[in-house]
């Protein structure tokens, strides 16, 4: 009789799948706040700053392999006012703070160095700055003037933090137990929710694998990409993506009727200066703009005037299907005599839309290997270019597409049709015509092979369809429009091609030393999100979470109807490689000098079809661990773009 009651408990325990889900809640916001304390501590610097001109300074936070852009921040400084600034610090500062300040800038005064450990204040006197040949320091009172030698192209002097050590490292010591007692509970949690799951009957049909969580993604995936990206459309100032103003040119080209090439001088109906306005010098991190700049220059009229400009033409060897809707639009702006913000914010929100609507039918073409595209398409790189003028927008869009319905077919989620086949025939022509290299994406057709097993003749001419006809078009596009390419200034392309044909070797080694040296570092951040021109850099705990989110994602492939043979995953890390290759042809070719150590101009925005679709053919299943990683994927992504957010109003308005 004394066992009922605990019989009773135990009846009530199995029955309740909400005790798992949160559980797994508890556990992912343990890991939430031990993956923040890992990425900064209870450490703040504030200074006042002021210079005789216009500029900025970058502080770098050492580590115990040196200074990396990752661990660094870019100051404006102005020349009306002090300015005044306090901000966190992630990790140690073993070597102290690098100062970089802008080369050719004037006397820059830094006073009131203070820094924060924990509740303690320690003042920063002005001895502490080590002079250098670019850089001398004055120490006077409260506040030590920086004088840059005009010479010198990368002005640099260090801050010594020598005094602090002990007490900075008394405080990251105790961030570091804080850490590893979250993840240590998280992990006990997690356990547990193995053990119940095992225990308790019923466990997939209560709920906690989530069987139909493939099917409601597209549709949250809209909603979060919809209202992120039209965030980035809203905060990002006129021309503040990388090239975009090259993509603007371009746009206003193809309305003009000359779809392909365009050369500095040429008649731009209407003009670029026109629709930029005043936002240009985005390279110089001093630029920073007033919200009101930005209303006043949207509510301008738009004139369609005819004028003969000088513009970037690095989009000229396009293809103009990837400016089609910023065209016609145009055209109708024109027609209608709207407004400069009407047309501009309105084209870049249309292409946001187009291409969000692309992934969202590729999130549901891809049905149980659908997760890991909609990871990479949430990231804030992602969203940010998809809300541009740019061409990444339609290239990241229908590189989706394409890899959604070819995992839909190979998985069984999709039946085999003519219908379907006439869909990816469409959309491998549409991708031929994306950026250069992207046509490599339809070769992911060949995992395709297990709906097309009864019909070996069939696949054989449809891999002929499918493949070749694309790739081949691709191909004879990429050389024709080559001729119209601007390659930067100072390159010698034909000297590249020699290099490549008479020291492969030595190519080889560039493109080594681009994804493992200090090139890397930035490559793998871009992936996430390095915005505006590539200067804005999120907190450094973002991008583990970011890279956390993504690998995580290799365990959420849901129920298939048909399981991809063993060759499935090599051929697709094969296939992946080498479209990840690619883009390294151009950028050695066209932006890469001679003198060089790694090839020059790769971003890692430029890799996100490829990775997505690494890891869509990779993934497999977790079924213990899946409601706790859509939970946590789901949050780490509202996260990191609130904070890309931050960060780029922080970088654009002060």
């Amino acid at each position: 009789m004394g066992r009922a009651p605990l019989r009773a408990v135990a009846m009530r325990v199995r029955r309740l799948p909400y005790l798992e889900r949160g559980l797994c809640a508890v556990a992912v916001l343990l890991l939430v706040i031990a993956v923040y304390l890992h990425g900064g501590n209870d450490i703040r610097l504030s200074f006042r700053a002021t210079s005789e001109g216009a500029g900025s300074i970058q502080l770098y936070y050492s580590e115990e392999s040196g200074f990396s852009e990752s661990r660094s921040q870019i100051f404006a400084i102005g020349d009306a006012a002090d300015r005044h600034m306090t901000n966190p610090i992630s990790g140690t500062i073993s070597k102290g703070i690098r100062v970089d300040p802008q080369p050719g800038m004037k006397a820059l005064y830094v006073c009131d160095i203070t820094l924060w450990i924990g509740s303690s204040q320690r003042l920063v006197r002005g001895s502490q700055f080590r002079s250098s040949n670019e850089v001398k320091a004055a120490p006077n009172g409260r506040c030590t003037t920086l004088t840059v030698d005009p010479r010198a192209a990368d002005p640099q002097t260090l801050l010594d933090m020598a005094p602090f050590q002990s007490e900075i490292q008394a405080v990251n010591r105790a961030a570091e137990r804080s850490v590893r007692v979250l993840v240590s509970v998280a992990l006990l949690l997690f356990l547990a929710v193995a053990l119940l799951g095992r225990w308790r009957r019923g466990y997939a049909q209560a709920g906690l694998s989530v069987p139909d969580m493939h099917r409601v993604l597209p549709g949250m995936y809209l909603f979060f990409a919809l209202v992120l990206g039209s965030l980035f459309v809203v905060v990002t100032p006129p021309g503040g993506v990388p090239d975009e103003p090259a993509h603007l040119a371009k746009i206003v080209l193809v309305e003009n009727g000359q779809w392909v090439g365009g050369h500095e001088g040429a008649v731009l109906d209407p003009p670029l200066s026109k629709l930029l306005g005043p936002f240009d010098g985005f390279l110089n991190p001093a630029t920073q703009f007033e919200a009101a700049e930005v209303l006043e220059h949207a509510s301008a009229p738009l004139r369609c005037r005819p004028a003969k400009e000088d513009f970037v033409g690095s989009a000229a060897s396009y293809s103009p299907t990837m400016y089609t809707v910023g065209a016609v639009l145009l055209n109708l702006s024109c027609r209608a005599d709207t407004t400069v913000g009407a047309f501009f914010y309105a084209a870049r929100w249309l292409n946001l839309l187009l291409s969000v609507t692309l992934t969202f039918f590729a999130l549901r073409a891809a049905g149980p290997l659908s997760w890991p595209i909609a990871m990479f398409a949430l990231m804030p790189m992602s969203l940010f270019e998809q809300a541009s003028l740019t061409a990444d927008s339609m290239t990241l869009g229908l590189g989706f597409l394409m890899m959604g319905l070819h995992a839909g077919l190979a998985s069984g989620h999709l039946q085999l049709t003519r219908r379907l086949e006439l869909g990816i025939l469409v959309a491998s022509v549409a991708l031929a015509f994306t950026k250069p290299g992207a046509a490599w994406l339809c070769a992911g057709f060949l995992l395709t092979w297990p709906a097309y097993r009864p019909h070996v003749r069939r696949f054989a001419v449809m891999c002929f369809m499918l493949i070749l006809v694309p790739w081949i078009l691709h191909a004879t596009w990429v050389l024709w429009s080559s001729q119209y390419g601007i390659p930067r200034v100072g390159i010698d392309v034909s000297a590249n091609v020699n290099a490549l044909t008479e020291d492969p070797s030595r190519v080889a080694m560039l493109v080594w030393n681009t994804f493992t040296g200090d090139e890397g570092e930035f490559l793998y951040m871009s992936v996430v999100g390095r915005l505006g021109w590539l200067d804005v850099v999120m907190s450094y705990w973002a991008y583990s979470l970011g890279y956390l989110v993504l690998a995580a994602s290799l365990l959420m492939k849901g129920d298939a109807t048909r399981d991809p043979p063993r060759f499935t995953r090599p051929v697709a890390i094969l296939l992946g490689l080498g479209a990840v290759l690619i883009p390294v042809a151009p950028m050695y070719l066209y932006w890469t000098t001679q003198s060089a150590q790694a090839v020059q101009g790769l971003q890692g925005r430029y890799f996100i079809p490829m990775l997505a679709f690494i890891a869509c053919w990779v993934a497999w299943r977790a079924e213990p661990a899946r409601f706790a990683v859509a939970l946590f994927s789901f949050l780490v992504v509202l996260v990191i773009n609130v904070n890309a957010l931050y960060h780029l109003v922080a970088r654009y308005y002060g």
